[in-house]
């Protein structure tokens, strides 16, 4: 079943016009001006892909040639493709209200809307933008797009991004506690192309210099529902701080196993996540150790972490 509903661009309109005036309008204030009248106005493509966490969301509209008259003006409409559980549109997409728009003289004006992310699983779901009322220009073939929500709750990749809060026992066991800010580890190509990504950990201990923030990973592994610690990667960037042992030196952080006192640098520290997904749970046997280099090799031991579980 479609459902259909008009964009309220303007309060208290069903259709609302978005005025587009040419950079030449400010020449001539409110009087009439009159162009070549070969203006098109149109979608740049036929369909648009959005992430549910995408935010402010922008829509191009195309804007060619020189209008009969001014100011260009025309309507857009919103018509639900498939919004499977939603009742109404504006439950998914939230339009900006906006009057008087004006081109600038770019050729582009923009549909703009907040798309609401909610916590449900649900399938892909879309809907219809079409151009219609325009005046002063003619329309294009290109008059309808479709705008596809794509969900991100089936996988909890981007539902770890955030602020957390480190809780764990350090080197002299006494209770640590720190935050930590998790994003993701690649672009959105290789997140589509990738199954098991990266999440880039920034901070540790609440350091940060001013060339510098101290970043660890963790792998994500979508079939195994785990994240584990990368072990042997850079902390910190050689000479961001210095330990006072001389040379250009670095933090790494490595596994650790608090019962035997041993490091590594190929054994990885797992974690599982709570299906509310505020909580990461590291695997109590294990830890890591920040280990200090320099061009010479192995200095010593910067920090220890065992107990581990963040929060949010």
């Amino acid at each position: 079943m479609k459902i259909f509903k008009n964009i309220i661009l303007a309060s208290g309109l069903a259709l609302a016009a978005l005025s587009v005036a040419s950079c030449d309008i400010g020449k001539f204030g409110n009087e009439t001006k009159h162009g070549d009248g070969d203006a098109v106005v149109g979608f740049a493509n036929d369909t648009y892909s959005f992430k549910e966490s995408a935010g402010i969301v922008k829509v191009p509209v195309s804007i060619t040639g020189s209008p009969t008259d001014y100011p260009l003006t025309f309507d857009v409409k919103a018509e639900a493709i498939d919004l499977v559980d939603l009742a109404s549109l504006d439950k998914l997409v939230l339009f900006t209200q906006t009057t008087d728009f004006k081109d600038n003289g770019n050729g582009t004006v923009y549909v703009e809307f907040k798309i609401t992310d909610d916590t449900e699983i649900n399938d892909d779901r879309s809907f219809k933008l079409s151009i219609v009322n325009a005046k002063g220009a003619e329309l294009a073939e290109l008059t309808e797009t479709t705008v596809i929500i794509k969900d991100n709750d089936n996988n909890p990749y981007e539902k770890l991004w955030g602020d957390w809060t480190f809780h764990g026992l350090d080197y002299g066991l006494a209770p640590a506690e720190f935050t930590v800010s998790i994003s993701g580890g690649f672009t959105e190509e290789e997140q589509e192309a990738n199954a098991d990504k990266l999440l880039v950990c920034w901070g540790i201990m609440g350091y940060k210099w001013s060339n510098n923030t101290p970043v660890w990973y963790l792998a994500y592994d979508a079939d195994a529902k785990l994240l584990s610690l990368v072990p042997g990667k850079q902390l910190t960037v050689p000479g961001a701080v210095d330990w006072g042992a001389g040379g250009n030196q670095w933090a790494e952080t490595w596994y650790w196993n608090p019962a035997t006192g041993e490091s590594s640098d190929s054994i990885q520290l797992t974690a599982t996540w709570s299906e509310d997904l505020k909580t990461i749970t590291f695997d109590p046997t294990g830890g890591f150790v920040l280990r200090i280099f320099n061009e010479g090799g192995y200095l010593g031991v910067w920090d220890r972490f065992s107990k581990i579980t963040l929060t949010r």
